[in-house]
């Protein structure tokens, strides 16, 4: 009996643990399986490409954007490059492209394309002026009103005085006193026959000259200038502040200032910069002002202000009191292999329009200085042609060439061909005139017509008023042909490179006394932007 019961339990065990082989089998709460497999993918990684720049000045050692200060916003910001430009000595209407031209070339050194380029000032005040090492003996004073003559003087009479509208400054036996008709652009040059006081101002003055005769008409509009004792600017650099807020959008017609350390004349242009750095430029109306500490209301030409101006904004005479940077024009221009073809553009200088980044130039070739080559000029021939050592842009039909010889004359020649750009000696096609003075071999041309040579956009110190940083970069497009330039392709691709052309000279200008020049130095940067 117990050996059966013993029996029927084991049996009974025996089925409940085959029951539970079934159960697991079936895959209820089982863990196994049959079949299996398995991948891992690892070291995946993700890089950013680089954007970064290398800036070459001719014959100076490669500058590399990512060597920045490392105090710098984004490590990748180079404000040490090579400096451009180094003139010395340099004298009016004096140029070459040896001794005033610098040559820049953009590359960019990353693994990403550049879809733009951008040229600009450092700041909207980065060209200054000051005295050279050796100082300056003249004295800079407030400018003097425009002289005229108030009596004619005809072609081929004997002149002995000059009767002049007034005398600003004072006129000193053996002074060079330049007459120049304002139409013709001809000069006559006259030495003072005694001394003179000025007179306020006001009043016509008779003027004893040595005796001469007139080699042309100078009517009543004639300017009249002593280049001995008149200089013309006060170098300054204690700008005054505005007492009166100027508000974003508002009508401008004067703007108060605590104080002018130097004389401000209709004309000139005035930078309000702010504590943000923006700035903006007005041009002074019809009234001049003297200088003096007392708060005055200078009248400007009315404009819209495009930014806010509190009480406190600086303000300088850009005009007056940088004096060799708003004379000094600058240049940039590029030239580029396209289809095979040496192509030109002007981005900046005579010949370019606009602001900002529709800086595109009429003919999109700047008006560069030119130097006579070949045969002489003399006086009383007939001149139908002009050879020049090259032609950097392209003088256009109908343009003006103005020559000046060593003596300060000049005398303007008309185009009637378009010819250039070249880089070797030019014969330039002109109309049959008959020259009143001799410009030997070595004088200095200048295309005028396209753009005047003093039109502000061209100089440094506009320069860096309107095309300062976060205030009007030029946009560098790519060039497309000679004069053009495309808006729709790459600006720089990776690795690429392009070389711009930076050119500065001081005209000479006819007429007008540059002695407010002598002994100043001027400094200025360019700042090269690229991105995607």
């Amino acid at each position: 009996m117990r050996h059966a019961a013993r029996h029927r339990s084991a049996r009974r065990w025996m089925g409940l643990l085959l029951l539970l082989g079934v159960v697991l089998f079936s895959g209820t709460g089982g863990t196994f399986s049959s079949f299996n497999a398995e991948t891992t993918n690892v070291g995946s990684a993700i890089a950013a490409g680089t954007l970064t720049m290398t800036n070459q000045v001719t014959g100076q050692q490669a500058c590399f954007s990512a060597s920045g200060n490392v105090g710098s916003p984004s490590g990748n910001v180079n404000p040490d490059c090579s400096a451009i430009l180094n003139l010395t000595n340099i004298e009016p209407g004096a140029w070459s492209p040896a001794t005033a031209e610098g040559s820049v070339t953009v590359t960019n050194s990353g693994t990403l394309n550049a879809n733009n380029l951008t040229l600009f000032a450092p700041s909207a005040t980065d060209c200054t002026d000051s005295q050279t090492a050796a100082g300056s003996a003249l004295n800079f004073n407030s400018a003097p009103a425009v002289v005229t003559l108030t009596s004619t003087l005809p072609s081929g009479t004997a002149v002995t005085s000059l009767s002049l509208s007034s005398i600003p400054q004072p006129i000193t036996y053996g002074d060079t006193l330049v007459v120049t008709n304002a139409s013709s652009g001809k000069s006559q040059t006259f030495t003072a026959a005694g001394t003179y006081a000025p007179n306020g101002g006001t009043g016509s003055t008779s003027v004893l000259v040595d005796s001469s005769t007139a080699s042309t008409n100078f009517g009543t509009t004639s300017t009249v200038d002593d280049l001995s004792q008149w200089p013309t600017y006060v170098s300054t650099s204690a700008f005054p502040t505005t007492t009166q807020a100027i508000a974003d959008g508002a009508t401008v017609s004067s703007i108060t200032v605590s104080s002018l350390p130097g004389a401000v004349v209709a004309g000139d242009s005035l930078a309000v910069t702010n504590a943000a750095g923006q700035e903006e430029t007005f041009t002074v109306a019809s009234t001049s002002y003297a200088a003096g500490s007392n708060p005055v209301a200078i009248g400007v030409l009315s404009t819209t202000a495009g930014y806010s101006f509190p009480i406190g904004s600086t303000v300088e005479d850009v005009t007056a009191w940088r004096p060799l940077c708003s004379n000094l024009v600058l240049y940039v221009q590029e030239q580029a292999k396209v289809n095979g073809n040496t192509d030109y553009y002007c981005w900046y200088g005579p010949g370019a329009v606009g602001s900002g980044g529709s800086e595109q130039a009429t003919d999109g070739l700047c008006d560069t200085p030119l130097v006579l080559t070949g045969t002489a000029v003399t006086a009383s021939s007939s001149v139908s042609s002009l050879t020049f050592a090259q032609l950097p842009v392209a003088l256009p039909a109908a343009s003006y060439v103005t020559l000046t010889n060593a003596s300060g004359q000049s005398e303007n020649f008309q185009v009637t061909a378009q010819v250039g750009p070249s880089t070797s000696p030019t014969s330039v096609t002109v109309a049959s005139t008959t020259a009143s003075y001799d410009f030997p071999t070595g004088s200095s041309g200048l295309d005028t017509t396209a753009q005047s040579l003093t039109q502000q956009t061209q100089t440094l110190g506009n320069f860096d008023t309107s095309n300062a940083e976060n205030i009007g970069g030029i946009t560098l497009y790519p060039i497309s042909g000679v004069g053009t330039v495309s808006q729709s392709e790459t600006a720089l691709q990776s690795l690429a490179s392009r070389t711009f052309t930076v050119g500065v000279y001081l005209p000479a200008v006819s007429g007008q006394n540059q002695n407010m020049l002598q002994g100043l130095q001027s400094s200025f940067g360019m700042s090269w932007y690229m991105s995607q």
